[in-house]
């Protein structure tokens, strides 16, 4: 039997959950263009593509800088899985539109979700083009099933908003 957690969780409530055995059961993500590429919204079937979904949707200048389960690199990282993203927004102009090779660290489901909740709810930026103040540009609706049965339902609806002065 599946439970939904309805209560209204803060950041703190969501990072205090125990991620281990949870699973990816529903994935949605838009952008204000409507935009976004077919294979970026298939439903992740791990804890693992689930992250690599969420870093897809980071301009590239900002993957490079603020997450050290990734680099550009192999070997620095025992249990490590190639990644392909396409570059944007990226400080190296070559890069605009180019496929890039990263190198993303195997992690615990927990430690995952760290960096999940951390792209998409922490407001890193004052202004950003395009979209957010968040890491993370695109609006996200996720179920995830943790190990007990419950299904957690994720969503940044209201988080990372521009604040526009008249």
């Amino acid at each position: 039997m599946n439970a939904y957690k309805h209560t209204p969780m803060t950041l703190k409530d969501l990072k205090s959950i125990d991620y281990t055995g949870a699973k990816p059961i529903d994935f949605w993500i838009q952008s204000p263009y409507n935009d976004i590429d077919n294979d970026m919204i298939e439903i992740p079937k791990s804890m693992s593509q689930l992250r690599y979904a969420i870093f897809k949707g980071i301009a590239t200048k900002h993957l490079r800088t603020n997450f050290s389960c990734l680099r550009e690199e192999p070997g620095n990282f025992k249990n490590e899985q190639r990644s392909k993203f396409i570059g944007w927004y990226d400080e190296y102009p070559d890069y605009e539109g180019a496929v890039l090779d990263f190198f993303i660290r195997g992690s615990s489901s927990n430690d995952i979700m760290k960096d999940v909740l951390r792209a998409v709810f922490e407001e890193k930026f004052e202004y950003l083009q395009p979209y957010r103040t968040t890491l993370f540009q695109f609006e996200l609706r996720l179920k995830l099933c943790l190990a007990n049965g419950e299904v957690l339902e994720i969503n940044n609806r209201g988080v990372g908003h521009f604040k526009y002065k008249a």
